[in-house]
């Protein structure tokens, strides 16, 4: 992951940690490379950040979020509260199975919550086009 934080689907790309510090909401997708690359933007900054983490176990992802984003979560950072993290890996799914990967989903959430308790973290299901891809 680079060092700089960029959107590069809006027009015109924008600073991601500009955004952040001027206090807009952010919504961050940190998953492993099953999950598509880019989301559409709504422009003007209004867009979605994909964070993702080849062969990213949970553990993993949750120390790229914690190594680029650390200092935007309280009680140092801005994050403004209201922020969401979409979160998941099918990698790990496949590789450990639905009970450890649960329990694991689990522990990842709660350290996200841990960071900020403002804010908001759910898991991201794997998408219904990868799994049907698998099956070809």
């Amino acid at each position: 992951m680079p060092n700089k934080l960029s959107c590069l689907t809006c027009l015109p790309p924008h600073d991601i940690e500009n955004s952040i510090k001027v206090g807009e909401l952010l919504t961050l997708v940190l998953y492993d490379q099953n999950f598509q690359p880019v989301l559409p933007a709504g422009g003007n900054g209004k867009c979605v950040v994909v964070v993702r983490v080849e062969d990213g176990y949970l553990c993993k992802i949750e120390s790229v979020f914690s190594d680029h984003f650390k200092r935007f979560v309280r009680p140092h950072g801005k994050l403004l509260p209201g922020s969401v993290v979409l979160l998941g890996s099918l990698s790990h799914l496949a590789a450990k199975g639905l009970a450890i990967y649960a329990k694991a989903l689990v522990g990842s959430m709660s350290t996200l919550k841990w960071w900020d308790r403002e804010l908001v973290s759910c898991r991201l299901s794997p998408s219904p086009w990868v799994a049907w891809a698998g099956r070809m």
